[in-house]
């Protein structure tokens, strides 16, 4: 049996880490959330991925839009989405216009297993460590007739929001799923919730990566990794007395103005409140895995 130290990391963890390691401790490893943390946007997104999943593969599999389109409406969400009728009929509209504004020039996946595709690709391995890298494509097909990229190989991620909010558009976790499959073409794909529709509603926005890009962020990555292993080290005391893991404090209040879900515990200064504030405040939750 190997004894190399393995890790194993999606995007979410990476930037989490990134933007404070107690942050990721507390979110990944002792898998805490917030009581009263409003899941809403989340669960409507979820809700939306659901149906264009269905939407998407019945469309590799050679349904015509309109059959694709009702097969998918049908579908109903977990019960732990718990959302409103309202909301489902609100997402259900919204994917119904989205079909329609696409009928002459969308992305229609090779096949089936090309949409939700989890992955897991090899960063990095030596004689005493391996890093892991995985994730879930919303989309992942040939391009036939998207002018300049004709035939690229491409990569859609569903976004789904509330208000508009253009995302930074080589941001880590499109960085991570362009290295990971070889892809030189990256689609946002915008779909807005607000119940007025503009030319804002659906966007999508073509994102080219250079192969020398590519090839630049799998040196960066391998630094991430590292970096979460040493940390992983120190926190289990391999290097003699177990350090904690470092509270980034600028980190406590993200660039939307709300502070940070884990405050209440960063924010203690005994073992007893601690304790307490784990207690009352926050559930443990299932281990976050992309698919």
């Amino acid at each position: 049996m190997s004894n190399k130290f393995t890790l194993i990391a999606d995007s979410t963890q990476l930037a989490s880490f990134g933007d404070c390691p107690e942050q990721w401790n507390l979110a990944h490893q002792e898998r805490l959330e917030k009581k009263d943390q409003n899941r809403k946007a989340m669960n409507m997104g979820s809700y939306g991925h659901v149906l264009l999943e269905k939407y998407y593969k019945s469309r590799a599999s050679g349904e015509n839009q309109k059959n694709a389109l009702e097969s998918c409406l049908v579908i109903d969400p977990d019960p732990y989405l718990q959302l409103t009728l309202e909301e489902k009929l609100l997402i259900r509209d919204k994917i119904t216009m989205y079909v329609y504004t696409y009928t002459m020039n969308d992305f229609i996946p090779r096949d089936p297993e090309s949409v939700e595709l989890g992955f897991s690709r090899k960063v990095f391995e030596d004689d005493s460590r391996i890093y892991i890298l995985e994730g879930k494509l919303d989309k992942y097909q040939h391009t036939p007739s998207l002018g300049t990229y004709n035939g690229m190989t491409s990569i859609m991620d569903h976004k789904f929001q509330m208000k508009r909010h253009d995302l930074y558009e080589k941001r880590l976790q499109f960085r991570n799923y362009a290295w990971a499959t070889n892809s030189n073409l990256f689609v946002i794909n915008y779909i807005r919730m607000t119940k007025k529709n503009d030319e804002t509603t659906f966007v999508r926005k073509t994102v080219p990566f250079s192969s020398l890009e590519l090839q630049l962020w799998e040196q960066r990555l391998i630094g991430m990794f590292r970096k979460m292993e040493v940390a992983i080290r120190l926190a289990n005391g391999e290097y003699g007395k177990p350090e904690p893991y470092e509270h980034r404090w600028s980190s406590c209040e993200n660039k939307y103005g709300y502070a940070c879900a884990y405050t209440d515990i960063c924010e203690c200064t005994d073992q007893f409140t601690l304790n307490m504030v784990k207690e009352t405040k926050y559930v443990k939750i299932q281990p976050w895995a992309p698919w």
